[in-house]
């Protein structure tokens, strides 16, 4: 019985940090028509709230280390959606 119980508890564990994630993920690099390549990158995963992301002022990113230098420009309705000017 002890065993069957930290299984489901590893189970569980296991389960919720898949489902939650990273907050970010990868871009693959690649080739534009042009041929120029651009090379991968991470970034913030999508959640309209732009005071979260790596380049926006006051956060870095954690790859590269350098500071944010977008200002925020717009407002936050009743519903806690931004929308920016």
């Amino acid at each position: 019985m002890r065993n069957k119980t930290a299984l489901t508890l590893i189970a569980a564990i296991a389960i919720s940090a898949t489902a939650f994630g990273q907050g970010y993920h990868y871009n693959n690099g690649y080739i534009d028509r042009n041929g120029v390549f651009h090379p991968g990158h991470y970034q913030t995963n999508p959640n309209n709230n732009p005071s979260d992301n790596w380049s926006t002022r006051g956060n870095y990113n954690p790859f590269t280390g350098q500071p944010g230098t977008r200002n925020l420009q717009g407002h936050y309705d009743q519903f806690g959606v931004w929308h920016p000017y």
